[in-house]
């Protein structure tokens, strides 16, 4: 993915410049989902080790912990036009 952004960064002669945020946003978005998958698989091990009497399902855990990341949206929108 980068060599092709870089191609197009020559081939539009646009800044370079482009490239380096391209890159920022894929590790910030790979870090995100990183995050995103690993917290409700560390809590569904804790629980399963722990023999849960709740019963949550891995779906659930992860659906429910995806909801709690909704609020980096706004923060995300509002940061982009300052």
């Amino acid at each position: 993915m980068h060599n092709l952004i870089v191609y197009l960064c020559i081939m539009y002669e646009d800044d370079i410049s482009t490239v380096v945020l391209v890159l920022l946003v894929t590790v910030a978005t790979s870090a995100i989902f990183a995050y995103w998958w690993l917290m409700p698989t560390l809590l569904y091990g804790l629980l399963w080790w722990r023999d849960n009497q709740a019963g949550f399902t891995y779906t659930e855990l992860l659906c429910i912990y995806g909801y709690s990341l909704a609020v980096y949206i706004p923060i995300s929108v509002r940061d982009s036009f300052c």
